[in-house]
C-alpha cells in the first residue's frame, strides 16, 4: 500500500484569528464508503466581520480528483466547520452562522451567532442539507468565538455537541446530547475550574470524555508584566493545564469533577491536547504536547536553571485517575542552550483488526534530536518505536478521519494537511 498525496486548494489567510485547523479537535475530513469528504470553507475577503467564511464541501469519489460539490454563500462563520458520519451514511456538519449582516467597511468585529447542524444525504449528492438549530438547556448568548466540539457514536448515531457561550464577559461551555431520533433529551453547562478550550470530545455507549486546555489571561502578575515588556501585547493567554471530565451516561448528564492530567504551570510552560480515544473498557487514551518553558525570554528572568524541552506524550485515564503514561517523542536542550521550539501534531487511527495506532508530525526541531522533522507512526503498544512516513510535503498540522467523528476502521488513514496556504489530502498506510 503506497502513500497518496493530492493538493485540494489554495487557502488564503482568513484574517479573523482562525483557520481551517483552528479547532482540529473536531475533524473536517470524513470517509463515506468510497467517498472522501472535506469541509473547507470559502473566504469572503471583502467582509470585515470576524465571521467571514461560508460552508463548503469537497469530495473525492474513488480515484477521481477532489471537486467542490457544495457551497452555501449565504451563511458566514468564523471557525472551521467539523463533519461527522452517521451509521446510515449521512454527513453532519456543525456550523455557527452569525446573526448579523455582512459588513464591508469598518473594523474587524464579531457578531451574535446561532449554533446549528446541517445534515447531508449522499443519495442527493450532499446537496440541500436539512438545517437544524441545536437545542440547549438555557437561552445562552453565543458569539462567533464558539470553540465548539462535536462527536458521534459510530454504532448508534448519538451525538454530543459543545459550544462556548458568554456570561459576565467570560467564555463558558454549554453541552447538548442528540439521541438517535434527533431529539435533545439532556443538556446543560460544562463547568471547569477555569475557562477551558480546544477540547477533543468522545461519545461511546453514552459515555462521554472531554479533554481541554486552560485558556485564561496570565494569572501571575510578575510574569504578565515581564511578558508585556517583551511583547508589548495585551493578548496574553496561558495554556498550561490539561483538564479532563467524563460522564458515564450523557442521558443523565452528570459529569465528574475535573482532574488535571498534565501541567506546566510552575515553569510558565505550555500544554495542548491533540486527540483522545475511548476504548471498550472505558479507558480514555490521550495524546498531548508540552513545552517546559513557552517563551524563551522567561527563562533568564525566572527559571535560569531549567532546561528547555518539547514533548509529545500519552496518558491513559480511567475512573478519574491516570493509570499509565508514556513519552512518544522528546526534544531537549543540548549544550548550546538554545531554545527548543519543536512543534507536534498527533492523532489516533483505528485499524481493521481493532488496534489503535498514532500518526504524528514534528517540525522546528533542533539538529541534535533522535528523530528529525517529519511524519511518523507508532503503535499504542509500542509508543517509543516510531516508523517514518514518507510524504513529499513538509511536516505540518493535520487532522484525520477518526472514530470520534463516526468513521470506520481503515488500514490507511485519510488525512487533511494544511501546509502553509495549501490544503492537501493524503492516504497514509498505517500498517
Amino acid at each position: 500500500m503506497n502513500t497518496y498525496l493530492e493538493k485540494i486548494a489554495h487557502v488564503p489567510p482568513w484574517d479573523n484569528g482562525a483557520g481551517p485547523l483552528w479547532n482540529r479537535a473536531s475533524s473536517i475530513i470524513a470517509r463515506i464508503g468510497e467517498d472522501v469528504v472535506i469541509s473547507l470553507p470559502v473566504l469572503n475577503p471583502g467582509m470585515t466581520n470576524l465571521s467571514r467564511v461560508s460552508p463548503a464541501l469537497y469530495v473525492k469519489r474513488g480515484d477521481a480528483q477532489f471537486v467542490r460539490m457544495y457551497h452555501d454563500p449565504a451563511h458566514f462563520t468564523r471557525e472551521p466547520m467539523p463533519i461527522m458520519v452517521t451509521p446510515g451514511g449521512e454527513l453532519v456538519m456543525t456550523v455557527n452562522p452569525m446573526l448579523g449582516q455582512p459588513r464591508y467597511d469598518g473594523p474587524r468585529q464579531g457578531d451574535p451567532s446561532r449554533p446549528e447542524i446541517l445534515i447531508f444525504c449522499p443519495e442527493n449528492g450532499y446537496q440541500s442539507p436539512v438545517r437544524q438549530v441545536s437545542r440547549w438547556s438555557e437561552d445562552f448568548t453565543f458569539i462567533e468565538h464558539s470553540y465548539r466540539g462535536s462527536a458521534i457514536d459510530r454504532e448508534t448515531g448519538e451525538m454530543i455537541l459543545v459550544n462556548q457561550f458568554v456570561e459576565n464577559d467570560q467564555g463558558k461551555f454549554a453541552w447538548t446530547y442528540r439521541d438517535t431520533e434527533g431529539n435533545y433529551p439532556s443538556s446543560g453547562r460544562l463547568t471547569f475550574p477555569v475557562r477551558t478550550c480546544y477540547a477533543p470530545i468522545s461519545i461511546r455507549n453514552r459515555q462521554v470524555h472531554i479533554v481541554g486546555v486552560s485558556d485564561i489571561h496570565e494569572p501571575n502578575v510578575d510574569w504578565k508584566n515581564y511578558k508585556f515588556q517583551h511583547t508589548q501585547r495585551e493578548w496574553d493567554y496561558d495554556f498550561r493545564m490539561l483538564l479532563y471530565k467524563t460522564c458515564d451516561d450523557i442521558a443523565l448528564g452528570r459529569f465528574t469533577e475535573t482532574i488535571c492530567i498534565a501541567s506546566r504551570d510552575e515553569t510558565c510552560g505550555y500544554v495542548f491536547p491533540q486527540d483522545i480515544y475511548a476504548d471498550d473498557n472505558g479507558v480514555c487514551h490521550v495524546l498531548y504536547t508540552t513545552r517546559r518553558i513557552w517563551h524563551p525570554f522567561m527563562r533568564d528572568r525566572f527559571f535560569p536553571h531549567v532546561e528547555f524541552e518539547s514533548t509529545l506524550e500519552y496518558a491513559a485515564v480511567k475512573n478519574g485517575s491516570v493509570i499509565h503514561r508514556a513519552l512518544l517523542d522528546r526534544d531537549a536542550e543540548a549544550a548550546d542552550g538554545k531554545f527548543i521550539e519543536t512543534e507536534y501534531c498527533a492523532s489516533f487511527q483505528e485499524l481493521t483488526d481493532g488496534s489503535m495506532v498514532i500518526l504524528y508530525s514534528k517540525w522546528n526541531s533542533p539538529g541534535h534530536t533522535q528523530r528529525p522533522d517529519g511524519y511518523y507512526r507508532a503503535g499504542l503498544n509500542s509508543l517509543g518505536d516510531a516508523v517514518p512516513v514518507k510524504l513529499s510535503i513538509p511536516p505540518s498540522m493535520f487532522c484525520l478521519a477518526g472514530r470520534r467523528s463516526g468513521n470506520r476502521p481503515r488500514d490507511a488513514a485519510d488525512v487533511f494537511i494544511l501546509a502553509g496556504e495549501d490544503a492537501y489530502y493524503a492516504s497514509v498506510p498505517m500498517t
